[in-house]
């Protein structure tokens, strides 16, 4: 979930031996991408779309950064929250007040249950992952996959709600997973206990 353009389906075909790779992706510049990256890869399925516990149309923000005269939207830094965004803004960019950001509407589903079993669940869409989790607690129930989940400041939520299920938080700590007490981490491993 915030497939992007596909880098992390491409890292589990090459690595993996996956069925299949459900890529849900509102933003219009990588959903074209996408099509690109599926028309050579039969195991990719592609949502056009975010997804949340409800339908709606919600807006975005990203920055652009001017480059030799042109305007480049940095959609990778794409964000629910604009105040997130700036502070992501000045921890990343060295002359950040010169970013402009700019927004753009996206549609979120209602996610719908795959019959499939889903082993893994990526969710990386900065900031909105309560959301995406809460819209996907069915498929969770259902098959109880690993889930790896960008760090954000929802995190102690998405923690407590998956513990009514019985996930625990790890991070990987030199290609071993130990225990999470909120260090600063990039992603967050939630694993069922069996």
């Amino acid at each position: 979930v915030g497939a992007i353009d596909g880098i992390s389906a491409n890292f589990l075909l090459k690595n993996l031996n996956v069925n299949k790779i459900y890529c849900y992706e509102p933003h219009k510049i990588f959903i074209k991408k996408l099509i690109k990256y599926r028309k050579k890869n039969k195991n990719i399925i592609l949502k056009k779309y975010g997804i949340s516990h409800k339908r709606n149309k919600i807006a975005v923000y990203y920055p652009m950064v001017n480059f030799f005269g042109f305007e480049l939207p940095l959609l990778t830094y794409t964000f629910y929250n604009k105040l997130e965004l700036k502070k992501q803004i000045r921890l990343d960019f060295y002359n950040y007040q010169k970013i402009i950001i700019d927004k753009a509407i996206i549609n979120l589903k209602k996610f719908k249950k795959i019959k499939k079993k889903i082993d893994l669940i990526k969710i990386d869409v900065n900031g909105f992952e309560l959301e995406v989790v809460k819209g996907m607690l069915s498929q969770i129930k259902k098959d109880r996959p690993l889930m790896v989940i960008e760090n954000n400041s929802e995190l102690k939520k998405i923690d407590s709600l998956l513990k009514k299920y019985k996930y625990k938080k790890f991070y990987n700590k030199s290609s071993k997973f130990e225990k999470h007490k909120n260090q600063k981490v990039l992603d967050v491993f939630f694993i069922p206990q069996k």
